[in-house]
């Protein structure tokens, strides 16, 4: 009895191991005729997968070395001395004409070539070649070109505190220095402080100290010196202001 079981389970074995032969048998057949009638497209997909790899090494290599020869070029401007504006100006010129807008070496162009007009008191020159930054169009630019931007922006009208009104300079920094998500406005608003104390306008100096003296974190400490010395300055100025005023509108109501 026991013989005859262990036939049966010899031959239960012999059947699975035969099916599974023929499942696998069924399987390759299946690969096969599946190779057979799409094998174009497996290639073509191998082939536009490889040449998208190799496009995109040749870009990368190509944009690191370009990036490399760029560099090198402003290293070699930054080591010109103080004696050879000439050739660093024309060095600067060559470089934003060789580069992109959003690039980062055609914005530390600009704002190095800006830096030297100043320098000349050629202001006119200067702020075309910070203009020229477009400002306005971030949307190809990373965060440090834009930063780099906007610093070159604010710079350039640190300059004409005593040549622009209080309201030419708030139309130019005043996005800056209401932007609460950007450090820059706290340089923005130094300079509109300066400009509006210039130009008389203490109120608004005021308003622009108040938002720096505020700030305890994110300012450095000797800007945070310099808005507090004017502020004192410019309440005394109020304070006065408002003297006189009272002391006018007295007279006027009890006249000798």
């Amino acid at each position: 009895m026991t013989k005859k079981i262990r036939n049966k389970n010899d031959l239960s074995g012999d059947v699975s191991g035969l099916l599974r032969e023929i499942d696998e048998e069924v399987r390759v057949e299946h690969l096969k005729n599946l190779a057979q009638n799409y094998k174009w497209y497996i290639v073509s997909f191998l082939a536009v997968l490889f040449l998208s790899i190799f496009g995109y090494w040749t870009y990368h290599s190509h944009n690191k070395e370009q990036q490399q020869q760029k560099g090198g070029k402003l290293a070699q401007i930054v080591a010109f001395q103080d004696n050879q504006l000439d050739e660093k100006r024309n060095a600067l010129l060559a470089l934003i004409e060789d580069t992109s807008k959003d690039d980062i070496y055609n914005v530390l162009a600009r704002f190095m070539l800006a830096d030297i007009y100043t320098k000349q008191n050629d202001i006119a020159q200067s702020l075309e070649i910070v203009e020229g930054l477009n400002i306005e169009d971030q949307s190809a630019s990373s965060s440090s070109t834009t930063h780099l931007k906007t610093l070159a922006h604010i710079k350039i009208y640190y300059t004409l505190i005593h040549k622009l009104s209080y309201e030419e300079m708030f139309t130019k920094l005043g996005k800056f220095a209401e932007k609460k998500t950007d450090g820059l406005r706290f340089m923005a608003a130094e300079i509109l402080a300066w400009s509006a104390y210039y130009h008389k306008n203490y109120e608004k100096a005021l308003y622009w100290t108040d938002i720096i003296s505020t700030e305890k974190v994110m300012i450095p400490r000797n800007m945070g010196v310099r808005a507090e010395v004017l502020k004192t300055v410019l309440k005394a100025y109020v304070s006065n202001t408002q003297t006189s005023v009272s002391n006018t509108q007295t007279s006027k109501e009890n006249p000798k």
